[in-house]
């Protein structure tokens, strides 16, 4: 068994802002798979057990909030007895470009308050994220203010194919060579794909 869990915040306010992209991946990965309505368990949104490739996986969207995303990661993770390297968290990264994805292993928070719960639940560190660039905080402006902003419409046009290769790669994380998916995942940058810069 294995969870992709898609980091966000619940409400209509925060739908389109720079901390919901990992909710914004799961909701592209339902669509891409046909996965249907959730069920409201496990503290989110839950669509599950599927079947991806050779894996049976849950997908998740926390309703805990990002601060607490680790909540509702721990109680599915316990339910189904999953390891942590059998959990990818797809989140947001300040310290990545609009454009650029990442795939690790296991690694600190980092300063994200959503791994950084999901660390403190799991009791580990060593579970995969799938982390989407989204800019850094420009000087002068409050980091809550940043993450919890929305896009402008050049950016949205990059973020939303970003977050529809994420999608894409959260199904081969199902199928192929974890070494393999890392070298893919970590040389796309979607802005070089549509000849920009």
């Amino acid at each position: 068994m294995r969870i992709i869990a898609g980091l966000g915040n619940p409400g209509t306010e925060y739908a389109l802002t720079r901390h919901n992209v990992g909710w914004n991946v799961i909701d592209h990965l339902v669509d891409r798979i046909s996965a249907g309505s959730p069920q409201t368990k496990f503290g989110g949104a839950f669509w599950g057990p599927l079947t991806l490739g050779k894996e049976h996986v849950c997908l998740l969207k926390p309703y805990t909030y990002m601060n607490n995303s680790g909540i509702a990661v721990g109680e599915l993770a316990c339910f189904y007895k999953v390891l942590p390297a059998d959990i990818l968290v797809v989140v947001d990264d300040i310290n990545l470009p609009l454009g650029r994805l990442r795939l690790r292993m296991r690694g600190s928070a980092g300063g994200h308050n959503g791994l950084k719960s999901i660390i403190a639940h799991l009791g580990s560190m060593d579970f995969p994220r799938l982390r989407l660039g989204v800019n850094s905080c420009p000087p002068g402006r409050e980091l809550a203010d940043w993450v919890l902003g929305t896009f402008t419409s050049d950016d949205r046009d990059i973020i939303d194919r970003s977050i529809e290769k994420a999608s894409a790669f959260c199904v081969q994380w199902c199928c192929e060579d974890t070494e393999k998916l890392m070298n893919s995942v970590n040389s796309c940058d979607v802005r070089s794909q549509n000849g920009e810069a």
